[in-house]
């Protein structure tokens, strides 16, 4: 037989197995039961059990050759899951599945729902939601840096705190240091200019006069005293963060080091929310202060008020301070809300997911 007959063959051959490969159903059913598998696994993890399940719905189909199912949970979180992380958790756990795509993930606050859809290729074959979330409260305590005093007592709280360090204080690197070691997060709090005349400011205070290489400088010296901060929040300021020029060079530099901006909301008349959102850097803003009146009772009561808006908008700001009365309050109230399912979480998950939809393609 000559060559161009071999040739001949061999090309009827791949005709024929491509023909086939449309013409023959293909089975995805296998497929869809791992990632079934890894995504139940990796929920167990956090808490949510075959108790958790309010639904659970399929729907087989076939499309061309493909045949498989669309499988629909809807879960209950009843106040054990924490959201912290879940999308980046999520994606790795698909990456091991070839041809598998997360899609359409979607969490917000104020309906305390986490949702997303898993595709297998180009078909969407696991919806998962996530619902009844704890209501939750980012607690952030500014002004560390002067003394360690609280450092011990800030031990025995055992959840997510954020503490705002001053700049080139004698502990900033020491309460950096001790965020880092006991499950809490540090950012910099950083001065700035109050309308105020009549109170003293801190060494290397941004003020709305100084040029643009001026405030650089500055906040280069203070990210050298705070290694290791998530992010940033503007101690006094009210004067500042009504100047869009200043707040606009101060957001130019945290979108370099990827951080975002709490607003500790010292005037109404913030520019920050508008001048982040134009600069492309995640900012939120302070919801409440625990501790304006230094008294056991007052504070006690501003806490309950941030239970109270957590339950009502999905999650809160709170803003209190390095004082000894308002730790010691936390020591005693926070173990009581937990019991009453609130949950406490670093400021950075706030920032990641507050009131709005995160979509997002792996």
């Amino acid at each position: 037989m000559k060559r161009y007959h071999w040739l001949l063959i061999a090309f009827a051959i791949l005709v024929i197995i491509a023909m086939a490969s449309r013409i023959l159903p293909r089975d995805i059913h296998a497929d869809v039961a791992i990632i079934e598998g890894k995504i139940l696994s990796l929920l167990n993890a956090r808490g949510i059990t075959e108790k958790s399940i309010v639904s659970r719905e399929h729907d087989k189909w076939r499309c061309g050759n493909i045949k498989g199912e669309t499988l629909a949970y809807v879960f209950k979180a009843g106040g054990v899951f924490n959201t912290d992380g879940i999308h980046d958790e999520v994606r790795d756990t698909l990456k091991d599945v070839r041809g598998c795509r997360l899609e359409n993930f979607v969490y917000k606050d104020g309906e305390d729902t986490v949702g997303f859809d898993v595709y297998f290729r180009d078909h969407a074959v696991l919806s998962v939601r996530i619902e009844d979330i704890n209501p939750r409260i980012a607690l952030v305590l500014d002004d560390f840096g002067y003394t360690k005093t609280n450092l011990a007592a800030l031990e025995d709280i055992k959840v997510p705190l954020t503490l705002a360090v001053l700049p080139n204080t004698p502990y900033s690197e020491k309460v950096c240091s001790f965020a880092g070691q006991n499950g809490k997060e540090a950012i910099l709090h950083l001065p700035m200019e109050p309308e105020r005349e009549d109170v003293s400011l801190e060494k290397d205070t941004i003020l709305v006069n100084m040029d643009t290489e001026t405030i650089k400088a500055i906040m280069s010296r203070a990210f050298l005293s705070v290694a290791g901060v998530k992010g940033v929040s503007n101690h006094m300021g009210s004067r500042a963060t009504r100047d869009g020029r200043v707040m606009g060079i101060i957001f130019e530099e945290l979108k370099k080091k990827g951080m975002f901006f709490l607003d500790s909301m010292t005037t109404d008349g913030s520019l920050c929310m508008e001048t982040a959102s134009n600069a492309g850097i995640p900012c939120v803003k302070r919801d409440i202060f625990i501790d304006n009146v230094l008294e056991e009772e007052t504070i006690t009561r501003q806490m309950k008020k941030a239970g109270e808006i957590a339950r009502l908008n999905g999650a809160v700001v709170a803003i209190g301070h390095d004082r000894s009365v308002t730790v010691e309050v936390l020591r005693k109230v926070i173990p009581r809300m937990e019991k009453e399912g609130i949950l406490f979480v670093t400021l950075s998950e706030i920032v990641r997911n507050r009131w709005k939809s995160v979509k997002c393609k792996v």
